[in-house]
């Protein structure tokens, strides 16, 4: 045993040490997570956070050290003595070298099973939204499985039109006294469509058959405006039932921590449920002023304001009663939304 112990002892003092620290030339700032190697050994560490790096148990002799790190030019240093029981000190200037690397493009494919859904969940893409052959935004989801449209209602597991909670951005926009939406907004401004046809979670309050949660786009960080028009004024009378649509929105970046999106959609018609003719008092009349402001001040905080005023007007007729014009119900709808949102994120 004690042999042993000195020939230990005697191969650890027959070795040296190389220590040193890596900056960058320019800044005189310290570069972390550079590469050091010793060619002639292949042997070699990485810089700390504060630019040091040590090699212990180096065999005496003259070596080539390479350091090297992503921006900067890779630098060789030779004949670097190392000596027994001694310690070779380096001080590496790094000189910044910009490196164009091509750009790889990975295209990502949604799974058709999401493992980590509790529940049924349908979502509809914007470039599904634009497809659809649909107007009215609460009515996107009624080609979704388990959904049956009424009127101007939709029905999720056969359950009534009120026990379906509406939501824009996680933001109710149930009319507490008719349990209606009374928000209508434009569905060009519609990013995705998160629709829960059931057993859904407690932090849902009162939905009952559904939930439909319309998500809005987000302000983009480059100036653009979209525009969008439809209209059947221009058809023959007995295919025409004057339906018109305008929708018009514009995103501003202020700069890059402030930023908005506004949006404007109007639509008007001569009967909102046509058949094969234009019935008495079915006219329908909406518009949508919508607007979101983001402001992030720094990495953690975001600051968020959200308005919406929408307009719906329109008449409930029912053609049994075609000679009694008094049985007919007129709908006039007002809605108003401020979301005022504050997200922390500390380190």
């Amino acid at each position: 045993m004690t042999n042993i112990f000195l020939v230990l002892c005697l191969f650890g003092e027959l070795t040296g040490k190389v220590q040193g620290v890596v900056i960058d030339e320019a800044t005189k700032e310290p570069i972390p997570y550079a590469s050091v190697i010793i060619l002639e050994t292949e042997s070699g560490t990485a810089t700390d956070e504060e630019g040091s790096f040590f090699m212990l148990n180096v065999l005496p002799n003259t070596y080539t050290i390479e350091v090297s790190c992503i921006g900067y030019e890779t630098q060789l240093i030779e004949n670097v003595a190392v000596e027994i029981n001694q310690t070779a000190r380096l001080k590496v200037n790094l000189k910044q070298s910009p490196i164009e690397v091509e750009p790889i493009t990975i295209i990502y494919k949604t799974p058709f099973v999401e493992k980590d859904w509790t529940s049924t969940t349908y979502i509809v893409k914007k470039e599904e939204i634009a497809a659809l052959p649909i107007d009215y935004t609460t009515h996107l989801i009624q080609f979704q499985p388990s959904v049956a449209r009424l009127d101007t209602a939709l029905h999720v597991r056969g359950g009534r039109a009120t026990e379906v909670l509406y939501l824009i951005d996680n933001v109710s926009i149930i009319d507490p006294q008719t349990g209606a939406p009374a928000i209508n907004i434009s569905k060009g401004i519609i990013d995705e469509i998160i629709f829960l046809p059931g057993g859904f979670d407690a932090e849902y309050g009162r939905a009952m058959s559904g939930v439909i949660n319309l998500i809005t786009e987000y302000p983009s960080n480059h100036f653009k405006t979209n525009f969008y028009g439809k209209t059947e004024t221009s058809m023959f009378d007995c295919y025409s039932f004057g339906y018109q649509n305008y929708q018009f929105s514009v995103h501003i970046p202020v700069s890059r921590k402030f930023k908005g999106l506004l949006s404007f959609d109007v639509m008007s018609t001569d009967d909102w449920n046509p058949r094969l003719q234009i019935m008495p008092h079915k006219q329908r009349y909406d518009y949508t002023l919508y607007g979101k402001w983001i402001f992030i001040p720094s990495g953690k905080l975001k600051l968020g304001f959200t308005g919406v005023k929408s307009r719906v007007q329109f008449d409930h007729y029912d053609t049994k009663w075609k000679y009694n014009l008094d049985h007919y119900r007129s709908d006039l709808r007002k809605g108003d939304l401020q979301v005022l949102s504050l997200n922390f994120l500390p380190d």
